[in-house]
């Protein structure tokens, strides 16, 4: 279970410009982290931000549920016209990224 606690949404300030960084603070993203998400999303809507980044520096694992509760929270978002950037990927991780063909997520697709 997720503790809310972990959801750090103060990190970086909020505007027009430049949108919100949100911080997710597990070390692991998978099946159970639909919840973790849909915490996100609301501080997302307090925020009123139309520009999001994901700081996942971390997170250390990653399996593919996670990955499908990610994709399915950022076509979420892109719903609400809400544009989902994510940084602070492991090499690995950010690896998965480019091999899964899902870079245009990452804020330097390196």
């Amino acid at each position: 279970m997720h503790d809310v606690r972990h959801i750090d949404t103060t990190n970086g300030k909020h505007d027009a410009d430049h949108g919100i960084t949100l911080t997710w603070g597990y070390t692991v993203c998978t099946d159970n982290s639909a919840s973790a998400f849909n915490r996100l999303s609301k501080a997302i809507e307090r925020s009123g931000s139309k520009h999001v980044t994901l700081d996942m520096r971390k997170c250390r694992y990653l399996n593919v549920a996670g990955l499908r509760c990610l994709l399915e929270w950022n076509s979420d978002l892109l719903r609400q016209d809400v544009e989902l950037k994510i940084c602070g990927l492991s090499p690995v991780l950010a690896r998965i990224f480019q091999i899964s063909h899902l870079s245009w997520l990452l804020v330097d697709p390196g």
